[in-house]
């Protein structure tokens, strides 16, 4: 990204400039380590999720609610932005708008999407989030 280019030449800069101490040269680079292991585990932690949904829900699903499944998980851990509306549903899936409707009240019943909150005029929805299994270690 140019925001981490330009924080990495202005590190690299300043460190280049001062005299023999790099310890802030040394702050950026670890930060930057400690960064990156983050997001890391976040795309672990979004895969593992992504296994537990399909776990849990695959065989509820029909053909179209699986296809709006797999494009809000194409989104990846940033996730499906504005959530899962009912014109999306329609646009994704190339069904009718009251099919759509139809296919988000079964998810909505069957627990597999949950409303976001704020309403307004269109209501919109989110994959519901399986927590990981207890660990009795």
């Amino acid at each position: 990204m140019a925001a981490d280019r330009k924080s990495y030449y202005t590190a690299l800069e300043k460190a280049s400039r001062s005299s023999l101490d790099i310890n802030s040269w040394l702050d950026y680079f670890a930060d930057r380590v400690i960064r990156a292991q983050e997001i890391a585990k976040e795309e672990v932690d979004f895969v593992l999720a992504k296994t537990r949904f399909y776990g849990a829900f695959n065989d509820q699903l029909n053909e179209r609610q699986r296809k709006m499944v797999a494009r809000v998980f194409a989104e990846g851990r940033q996730g499906f932005k504005g959530g899962i509306t009912t014109k999306k549903y329609v646009t994704i899936t190339k069904c009718p708008n009251r099919t759509a409707s139809r296919d988000l009240s079964d998810l909505l019943a069957k627990g597999i999407i949950t409303p976001l909150p704020g309403g307004g005029r269109t209501t919109r929805y989110t994959l519901t989030i399986l927590p990981p299994p207890v660990s009795l270690l």
